[in-house]
């Protein structure tokens, strides 16, 4: 057993950093549908793997990640953990979906649900409501992060906080 597979004993995280115009865009929609208890700016990100079996290799991938370009064309509902509902932006990108489908395949990363969905969350708490975007709005991720989950903040919006 190497050191980091101590680091990663409870499992793996893994999300991207939409660069400063990006996370201002996606704060601007928050703010154009009037989003409660919107996620703070510097707060969104997207998910990548949540991998409760550790898969500290995924590091590997954070070193050769290369900034990537997406679309968000629509606005989603999804559950939270905590019984209430997430809003968030649905996100093309095949890159993410390239990169979650190779961190699984190359690492062994596991994932609790039967298919990856592209998104960032705008808000852990949101009534439903029908939000239509009128055209696509492009942002970009700039970094990848990759590291151990920690038990203690595990559950709706805690684990990416820092």
């Amino acid at each position: 057993m190497k050191m980091t597979d101590l680091d990663h004993s409870n499992g793996t995280y893994a999300y991207l950093v939409p660069d400063a115009d990006s996370r201002s865009k996606l704060a601007g929609l928050q703010k154009l549908f009037n989003v409660p208890n919107p996620v703070a700016e510097n707060d969104l990100h997207m998910t990548l793997i949540y991998s409760r079996k550790p898969c500290p290799g995924a590091e590997q991938a954070q070193t050769e990640f290369t900034p990537c370009d997406a679309t968000v064309p629509k606005l989603g509902f999804l559950p939270a953990q905590n019984g209430k509902q997430c809003l968030v932006a649905e996100i093309d990108c095949a890159d993410a979906v390239s990169l979650h489908h190779h961190i699984r395949e190359t690492h062994g990363a596991s994932h609790d649900y039967p298919s990856y969905l592209c998104h960032v969350t705008l808000s852990y708490d949101c009534p439903s409501s029908i939000r239509n975007l009128h055209e696509p709005v492009s942002i970009r991720f700039d970094r990848m992060v990759v590291r151990p989950l920690d038990p203690s903040r595990q559950g709706a919006g805690k684990e990416r906080a820092e």
